[in-house]
């Protein structure tokens, strides 16, 4: 996803309960428009915080110079879950996920976190749409008998470091992709690991005017690493505007906002600069948003 930071528990496990409030995504991504068979990735999700009062025990054991961290923060859990389904092809894929993060203080408003999320995920294929250079592939006729579906059991890990100000975070993705039924690769677990890297900083231009940066890094084996950098323009917390670039030639346009701190609204639109047979692949992106007490009007950095 393009808009990766409009659900951050999907690439950073760390940050799931991060936001003050009960937090409700919807996404929908369509890949090269105009092409046959283009990917197109839809994504429901929904994220909330309990939290813990302060410790009434805390002046009752040994004395610390610095008790700033325990003023107005507590140990906060963040809880919630997402839906994936993605299409390409012949090929569907359905992904069910649960968060489940832990927010410690390390100093006033500032937090480090270790989250978890594990589900399952289906790939379904339909042989009726696909067709083959060699009907004899090994491959093809293994997926033929045993998977035109299979299950696989997933689980993220990730750390993650916040504040208002800036976030960090640190993620294993696919860290327990493990067959339930169908089709065995016979690839290494180790193999289908995917690490994420992302961060953002907030910088204050003026009151009603910020400028907030923001990249992300893609690691596998699997696949070349992909990194996204970003800026957008945030005025009076309401409307948004950015330019990022991946990459793979593509650049990226964005525009956002926030109504009444409780409906977001957000599209991008990618460019790739390649020429394919007089084919300029572009691709569109929506989310919309839905943000349940939240009673400060809080707004988040990314």
């Amino acid at each position: 996803m393009t808009q990766y930071y409009q659900n951050l528990p999907s690439v950073a496990p760390g940050l799931a309960g991060a936001m003050d409030f009960v937090d409700i995504r919807t996404s929908y991504r369509q890949q090269w428009v105009g092409f046959e068979g283009a990917p197109k990735t839809l994504m429901v999700s929904v994220n909330g915080v309990k939290k813990f009062r302060n410790n009434e025990y805390k002046y009752n054991s040994s004395r610390v110079s610095n008790l700033s961290p325990y003023e107005g923060n507590g140990v906060k859990l963040g809880l919630g879950g997402y839906v994936i389904k993605d299409e390409l092809g012949a090929f569907t894929q359905n992904l069910i996920m649960c968060n489940t993060a832990v927010h410690v203080p390390i100093k006033r408003k500032t937090y480090l976190s270790l989250g978890l999320s594990y589900g399952v995920n289906q790939t379904q294929i339909d042989f009726e749409r696909v067709s083959v250079i060699d009907p004899g592939d090994p491959l093809y006729n293994a997926y033929l008998k045993d998977a035109p579906e299979s299950t696989y059991l997933r689980i993220n890990g990730g750390l993650a470091l916040y504040s208002p100000t800036y976030y960090l975070s640190y993620s294993i993705l696919n860290a327990g992709d493990v067959v339930l039924s169908g089709f065995e690769t016979g690839e290494d677990l180790f193999a289908k690991f995917s690490h994420s890297l992302l961060g953002g900083y907030r910088f204050s231009l003026r009151q009603d005017l910020e400028l907030i940066s923001s990249a992300i890094v893609r690691y596998s084996k699997r696949n070349p690493t992909s990194f996204d950098l970003g800026v957008k323009l945030r005025f009076n917390q309401l409307l948004d505007a950015g330019m990022a670039y991946r990459n793979d030639q593509t650049l990226i346009g964005s525009l956002g906002l926030i109504i009444n701190d409780t409906f977001r609204f957000g599209y991008s639109y990618e460019y790739k600069f390649l020429d394919v047979r007089d084919f300029k692949p572009g691709s569109h992106e929506v989310a919309l948003g839905l943000q349940l007490f939240n009673k400060r009007g809080y707004v988040p950095i990314w």
